[in-house]
């Protein structure tokens, strides 16, 4: 027992050693944990070394993904940026434009009412 003890134990240091090899020569995630697989015995290591590539794929996919779609929604804010701008303008211009007609107006209903109340005395008055 105390012998294979000591042999997992060695194994795991040079696993280690292998892991740290890789790490110090640049290598990628899934290289590491497959250098640190490829010295033991352990079908469990092979699998994380796996997964941890697969992972990282999906994560590269998704970015790659979100970044399409990021730049595509940018480039439509960036064409219609300007027409939003163009609108706001003209809509500005318009209410611009229409505030003296909307005061006459309101003048004109200001002088309707006050007629309106004129006329309604003068016919209670009568009565």
């Amino acid at each position: 027992m105390l012998f294979d003890i000591l042999g997992i134990a060695w194994e795991q240091s040079q696993a280690l050693d292998a892991a740290k090899d890789a790490y110090k020569q640049g290598k990628s995630i899934p290289d590491i944990a497959r250098a640190f697989a490829a010295e033991t015995d352990n079908s469990v290591d092979d699998k994380i070394a796996e997964e941890i590539e697969d992972l990282l794929f999906n994560v590269a996919e998704w970015a790659k993904t979100t970044g399409v779609a990021t730049v595509a929604l940018s480039v439509k804010l960036q064409h219609n940026i300007p027409i939003v701008v163009k609108f706001l303008r003209d809509s500005a211009d318009k209410l611009e434009a229409s505030q003296p007609k909307a005061e006459a107006i309101g003048d004109q209903v200001a002088v309707t009412s006050a007629n309106i109340a004129s006329l309604a005395e003068e016919l209670l008055n009568r009565k």
